[in-house]
């Protein structure tokens, strides 16, 4: 299974390299104000990739610190289970037989 992964790992990024290779022409983005950025294509794609991932993460940000604030309460909330009794050293410990139980070799 993991083999197909990486192949299509390999595929994928052998597409996303053909792809930059074929958009190198020089564009021009307007921005606010007036500002000009004359850069490739592939390289405006990637800056516009970037900013919409750290956008993402941003958002998701007050719901993970919430997430994580909730999971240390809970800790610090559980209780202790109490000790278990240990089995006897010299008493054998039998599986108890169960529905799908299918017995082994005997060791």
């Amino acid at each position: 299974m993991k083999i197909i992964f990486w192949i299509i790992r390999l595929a994928l990024f052998g597409l996303l390299f053909l792809l930059a290779l074929r958009n190198t022409g020089e564009v021009t983005l307007e921005l606010f104000m007036g500002a000009q950025w004359h850069a490739p294509l592939i390289l405006i794609l990637l800056a516009t990739f970037v900013v919409g991932m750290l956008a993402g993460l941003l958002a998701l940000l007050p719901r993970l610190m919430r997430l994580r604030m909730q999971v240390s309460q809970l800790r610090k909330a559980q209780v202790p289970a109490p000790a278990a009794a240990t089995p006897a050293a010299s008493a054998p410990m039998v599986a108890e037989p169960t529905p799908l139980h299918f017995p082994g070799p005997k060791v």
